[in-house]
């Protein structure tokens, strides 16, 4: 196992249940584990939960078969959709909001996808209740 972080492994940011190849390159490597050291680790240490990661990188083939954007930062290694308990929802949310690097911050009723920008200026960008799930 592939450790990226004290609670985060590269298998769990590439895991999918489509029976596609997901391999990330080695930029998308390096996209995951800014992401895990800079936005997704200091959130599970603030919040002293676990946080499920559904989704990590996604190949293209992946990423189409889920229904995923062409422009989705999933591709790059740039993006994760989190669960959170129901007790800590509000918590992490204004946690990323504040202190993290995020770039954006797509909230649906149980869960949120948070993206990053490794490489560039993040947009800071919070959209509440843009899932209807």
């Amino acid at each position: 196992m592939c450790r990226i972080t004290s609670n985060f492994t590269l298998a769990e940011m590439t895991f999918t249940r489509q029976p596609l190849p997901n391999s990330p390159s080695k930029l998308v490597i390096i996209n995951l584990c800014w992401g895990c050291h800079q936005i997704l680790q200091p959130l599970r240490n603030h919040i002293g939960v676990p946080i499920t990661i559904t989704s990590g990188y996604r190949s293209a083939e992946v990423n189409k078969a889920v229904g995923g954007v062409p422009t989705s930062q999933h591709l790059d290694g740039c993006a994760a959709d989190c669960i959170v308990t129901s007790a800590v929802f509000n918590k992490a949310l204004d946690y990323i909001t504040r202190y993290l690097p995020f770039d954006q911050l797509l909230v649906g009723k149980s869960f949120f996808h948070v993206s990053w920008k490794p490489f560039g200026i993040p947009r800071r960008q919070r959209i509440d209740n843009y899932y209807n799930y």
